[in-house]
């Protein structure tokens, strides 16, 4: 990285600090809105907790990066004296160059706690938990504490919990992006303390001793028995908390008009209760949502909303129940829409 000018602030060096560690990692790309707005982003970290991207203001771009974004393998900044020029080279293959006069690291923070995805089936209530509290450990990892509220920092150390890891909607990319500490077996120490559930607790205070494998898919079985409904509970309610903190997304298609809408359609169905939890006799019914970014996303991605709907015909009831193995409780999940046209 060259920059050598007045325009060299700090604010502007922490901002190519962070191209130069996309590239380090392989995954520097630019992008632009179909209608020209003057400026060309870069995606720093997007998911569906935290847009972070860097904007290079009143850009112009000569040249093209080529498909493969991993191709980029340098790239310097340089300064003039009234802009900067990013050189980013592909290889032999390709140069292309940005000409801009400031750039700045953008950070929007969204709710997260209607969040789910389907990408793998079984244990989906306990998949959906993984997946918030992993996006609440990635801010923290890249944008340090100050991305977090305090909820969130006393949650997060669970998804270093192998067992409760065990149950993420992709579990071989989670089990490679996260560790396995005791520092994680102690949160779920405490969270099980906390909710009640004394036997569990015992279990994982012996594997906080031992930290074998065997005891790690045992306790992750555990976590399917409705004896842990109470601690899911707990947990589901400490992250809606820590989520709560932050607004939600907008977009040009309301998504409030959708929850309402889908409301009035369950309780024309005589479903009682309020977004996104609902009761009608022995059934039970969370709607769950994918979120698009507000900014750039694939063309094909939009709003949908998906019925996790379960049923308890045993003494014990409740949202998401049926979920966890045992007798008299079934659960299964589809797109809202379809729900309708049973």
């Amino acid at each position: 990285m060259c920059v050598n000018s007045k325009k060299d602030d700090t604010a502007c060096r922490e901002v190519f600090d962070k191209i130069q560690e996309l590239v380090r990692e392989g995954v520097f790309e630019i992008w632009h809105p179909g209608e020209w707005d003057g400026n060309i982003y870069i995606p720093f970290m997007m998911n569906d907790a935290l847009e972070c991207y860097i904007i290079l203001k009143n850009a112009v771009l000569v040249g093209q990066q080529l498909a493969d974004r991993k191709s980029v393998t340098t790239v310097e900044i340089h300064s003039e004296e009234e802009r900067f020029a990013l050189v980013a080279r592909q290889g032999e293959e390709n140069t292309f160059t940005v000409f801009f006069t400031d750039a700045v690291l953008e950070k929007k923070y969204y709710r997260f706690d209607t969040i789910c995805h389907f990408w793998e089936t079984g244990q989906e209530q306990w998949s959906q938990l993984v997946y918030m509290i992993g996006t609440m450990f990635d801010k923290y990892a890249f944008l340090g504490e100050e991305s977090c509220n305090e909820e969130e920092m006393s949650l997060m150390d669970l998804i270093e919990f192998a067992p409760f890891r065990y149950h993420a909607p992709a579990k071989q990319l989670f089990e490679e992006l996260y560790d396995t500490t005791r520092k994680g077996a102690g949160k779920m120490l405490v969270l099980s303390l906390k909710a009640g559930d004394y036997w569990y607790g015992i279990m994982v205070f012996i594997y906080w001793i031992f930290m074998t494998e065997r005891m790690a898919r045992l306790l992750s079985k555990m976590l399917t028995k409705p004896a842990r409904y109470k601690l899911y509970c707990y947990i589901y309610h400490r992250v809606q908390k820590a989520a709560s903190a932050y607004p939600e997304r907008t977009y040009e298609k309301d998504i409030i008009h959708m929850r309402n809408n889908l409301d009035r359609q369950l309780k024309q169905k005589g479903f009682e209760g309020t977004y996104p939890d609902y009761v009608k006799d022995n059934q039970y019914i969370r709607v769950v949502e994918e979120h698009p970014f507000t900014i750039m996303d694939w063309e094909n991605v939009t709003l949908k909303q998906t019925l996790m709907i379960s049923e308890c015909s045993g003494k014990k009831k409740g949202i998401n129940l049926g979920f966890f193995r045992g007798k008299n409780l079934k659960a299964y999940y589809c797109d809202a829409k379809d729900y309708f046209y049973d």
